[in-house]
């Protein structure tokens, strides 16, 4: 604890990496959560200390990495699988001793009672902290990944784990972390998904569907999808390019013919609002996007599987009834009409499923864990 103008303040450092957005997502919203709900008492940071130690290598490594995700998937689940199985890798992530010079000096200058990781190399950093520094220090590893675990997540020691739901947390418990340690409290999504009044009631879909595209294949592909879902005529769309402006300029062509149901857009900071206000998403299955629409209870048509971490999120919307799989343009087209045929029966059923796994409040939930720490 610091003790500023009287005050005992918590300080709280979340430590993060930029491979892949959903550690990020997941470290800012916990941050804001704290100082939501702590305000004045809760001093909350989040830190990439490989972006601080290695700035060229960690550009170099993060193009590589949305390199291999993108235009090499399976290249990248060979990768994977490689650091899940070959415990020396602990050897080599042991070698960050940079990493660990920095966090030592965190401590040391500004104090900490709380560490969490939202990235699994950081606990090899911590387990090699100086007994003195690391004295009274609790450590906390949120698992952004759900069922799907790599074991790197897990080969460090740490006191308490949180995880996304209970079919994660029965994954550690089979892989032998203790009952106790395991906290299924969900994914930190934005405090926004908690108020559920936010964005007003979802219209019933029998009045005009509405569906959110969020590009992320290749421009053909995206073509084919556009020109399939402009042609259903009781459909509302919205559509996410991202930064891409090039496609989005085409898209908005392609969309012109139906430009009164048919929305285009760039890159956006309001996924909260477009999830709570449209039926369905058609997305990949990253794992913030997943969580995001699992909080929302936005039925997934999920276009697009990451072999590796992606493979447990889609399992986990394939299990709870949440999702369906559809890779190919016709295939999204027939899960569309699918979804909503007969009254929007099957899109009901799929949002009931939602709402039994929803966790809208979880970064509510681990700041109030974390805070409670002593």
């Amino acid at each position: 604890m610091r003790n500023l103008h009287g005050v005992n303040v918590k300080r709280v450092l979340i430590f993060t990496a930029g491979f892949g957005e959903g550690h990020n997502t997941a470290a800012r919203n916990i941050r804001d959560a704290l100082q939501e709900i702590a305000s004045g008492e809760c001093e909350a940071e989040v830190v990439d200390l490989f972006a601080q130690c290695y700035p060229r290598m960690n550009a170099t490594l993060r193009r590589l990495y949305s390199t291999a995700i993108n235009r090499t998937p399976h290249l990248w689940h060979c990768f994977y699988w490689i650091l899940d199985r070959l415990t020396a890798a602990q050897d080599r992530l042991d070698g960050f001793h940079d990493v660990r010079g920095a966090m030592e000096r965190m401590i040391r200058d500004r104090g900490a009672d709380v560490l969490v990781t939202v990235y699994p190399v950081y606990n090899f950093a911590i387990a090699g902290l100086e007994p003195g520094v690391s004295a009274g220090v609790r450590t906390v590893t949120v698992i952004t990944d759900s069922i799907t675990i790599n074991s790197v997540w897990l080969r460090a020691e740490c006191e308490h784990y949180i995880v996304p739901n209970d079919l994660t947390a029965t994954v550690l418990r089979n892989r032998g972390v203790p009952s106790g340690r395991i906290h299924a409290l969900g994914f930190p999504v934005q405090t926004v998904f908690a108020r559920s009044e936010a964005f007003g009631p979802l219209p019933d879909p029998e009045a005009g569907p509405r569906l959110l595209y969020v590009v992320n294949t290749g421009a053909a592909r995206a073509h084919e999808v556009i020109r399939l879902l402009v042609g259903i005529p009781w459909l509302r769309l919205t559509v996410s390019v991202g930064r891409r402006p090039t496609l989005e300029a085409e898209i908005r062509r392609l969309a012109a013919v139906a430009a009164d149901r048919v929305e285009v857009m760039g890159w956006t900071d309001e996924m909260p609002r477009l999830l709570s206000t449209h039926h369905a998403v058609i997305s990949k299955c990253g794992g913030a996007t997943t969580q995001e629409a699992i909080a929302a209870r936005c039925p997934m048509i999920v276009s697009r599987v990451v072999p590796g971490q992606e493979e447990g999120n889609w399992e986990l919307l394939r299990l709870t009834g949440g999702g369906v799989l559809a890779t190919r343009p016709k295939e999204i087209e027939s899960a569309v009409r699918e979804m909503f045929a007969d009254g929007a029966a099957k899109w009901r059923q799929m949002r009931q499923s939602l709402s039994a796994i929803a966790r809208p409040d979880a970064a509510l939930r681990i700041a109030g864990y974390l805070l409670g720490l002593s």
